[in-house]
């Protein structure tokens, strides 16, 4: 996402923008890239105010979620939204190469390990004591963290309330169906060789034998 402050050059703000989170910052970039009116090519007939508007609100929506969820997860053992998705990832009592785990949690491989060697020094998991690939270290939640994901799971279920605000049962299954849609595209996307290069992303979805096709999701 670094790449994107050359977009900020002209920022009297510049600094702040060093110490926004990833999302924050895209958030602004396709903010900016509404006023001045740039477009951004697409290999679909897509209209390109729609769809820098869609990219905006995502976004946004998300650095909303991300500090409701801080908010609620404050006074727990977790800290940081991204060790709640570890925990949840492994709290059906499932056991996962560490590798793995951080990338089904789009998380950079040395920022994840990281995270991963402070929860297992704060006790919240632990090497598994069965390890089906000898190349990689497993781990799973210790009990103390299996009773931290389940609090946890109790203090986040108003943060499902807020975010969805006063939509109706129609309007919810409707936004959780295109949602689902997306992250089933986007999920397909993660796997490309290519991934994240979006030049060569979309590229590829110019060969028909290459794409990923959003409509057959």
């Amino acid at each position: 996402m670094t790449a994107l402050t050359p977009h900020f050059e002209r920022e009297e703000a510049l600094g702040e923008l060093e110490n926004c989170s990833e999302t924050s910052l895209l958030a602004r970039f396709v903010e900016r890239m509404e006023s001045f009116g740039g477009s951004m090519r697409f290999s679909r007939p897509v209209e390109d105010e729609s769809a820098r508007k869609v990219a905006y609100l995502i976004a946004r929506l998300s650095q909303f979620a991300r500090i409701y969820l801080k908010n609620a997860l404050a006074d727990t053992e977790v800290q940081s939204p991204e060790e709640f998705g570890f925990l949840m990832a492994l709290s059906p009592g499932r056991s996962a190469s560490k590798s793995d785990l951080i990338r089904e949690q789009l998380i950079e491989i040395p920022t994840g390990m990281d995270m991963l060697r402070r929860m297992q020094k704060r006790g919240l998991i632990a090497e598994s004591s069965t390890q089906p690939d000898r190349r990689s270290k497993w781990i799973e939640l210790t009990d103390l963290g299996a009773r931290v994901a389940e609090k946890c799971t109790e203090k986040i279920a108003p943060v499902a309330q807020i975010i969805s605000a006063d939509l109706d049962e129609t309007e919810l299954l409707s936004l959780k169906n295109t949602l689902e849609r997306l992250d089933r595209y986007h999920s397909g996307l993660s796997h490309h060789s290519s991934w994240p290069q979006i030049r060569l992303l979309l590229e590829s979805e110019k060969n028909p034998s290459a794409k990923t096709s959003l409509r057959k999701a």
